[in-house]
């Protein structure tokens, strides 16, 4: 007998692309949620007894979201394409610069490069934790590395323990010590309200700066410095 499934196929009409599947979940959720996947594929979370007719209003009014996001994923992919070409074969982002690969790790071998990033985080990470905490006067519990898709760090307050994204070294240095203070300052206020940004701009005012590279390709970052 096959398994139940939660999961439903839905489509959205896109101007000059046609119809598009959205995966519906149906979820123990509050609220209806839309999210593009990395690989540009749709996915929605929604309350168990939604009807199918709300669904796909919800869907259908947020067309324009999902055309500009979809564009800009395709932006996004264009840009590092050429990023990398102009890189060159055998090179990879470290530290915001590129960088020759050890000669036995293939340019398409992700879990490879994803071990010498987190190599890389622990060997940096020990030092700027301990200078931001100093700083901050604020102090975690643990500090743990972890090869994440979504985030670039996280934490949980009631246990002060806080996770940083080993992908970070592929950026410059200063975006993972404003990611630092973005999680230490999490510890003192869980939300981003306005107490929470002003606590991190009095421990690092160049924060937003710094933290908008990382809406850009380490890429594209590195390939500037060559």
């Amino acid at each position: 007998m096959p398994a139940r499934t939660n999961t439903e196929i839905y489509h959205v009409d896109l101007p000059g692309r046609g119809a598009i599947p959205v995966s519906v979940r149906r979820a123990l959720v509050h609220n209806m949620n839309l999210r593009i996947r990395r690989n540009g594929t749709l996915a929605a979370s929604v309350p168990t007894k939604t009807s199918s007719e709300r669904i796909q209003q919800f869907l259908n009014a947020h067309l324009y979201w999902i055309a500009s996001r979809l564009a800009e994923q395709e932006q996004k992919r264009a840009a590092l394409t050429r990023a990398k070409e102009q890189a060159g074969s055998g090179k990879f982002p470290l530290w915001g610069k590129l960088c020759n690969l050890p000669n036995h790790v293939a340019p398409d071998d992700e879990h490879t490069i994803d071990q010498i990033y987190k190599q890389e985080m622990g060997r940096r990470l020990p030092e700027l934790a301990r200078a931001a905490e100093r700083h901050s006067g604020v102090a975690a519990t643990s500090w743990s590395i972890r090869t994440m898709s979504s985030r670039w760090g996280s934490c949980t307050p009631r246990l002060g323990a806080i996770r940083i994204n080993a992908r970070l070294a592929a950026y410059p240095p200063d975006c993972l010590v404003a990611v630092i203070f973005h999680e230490l300052a999490h510890l003192k206020e869980p939300s981003h309200n306005t107490r929470f940004h002003e606590i991190l701009n009095a421990w690092c005012a160049e924060s937003a700066t710094t933290l908008a590279q990382l809406k850009r390709s380490a890429w594209e970052i590195a390939a500037e410095q060559t």
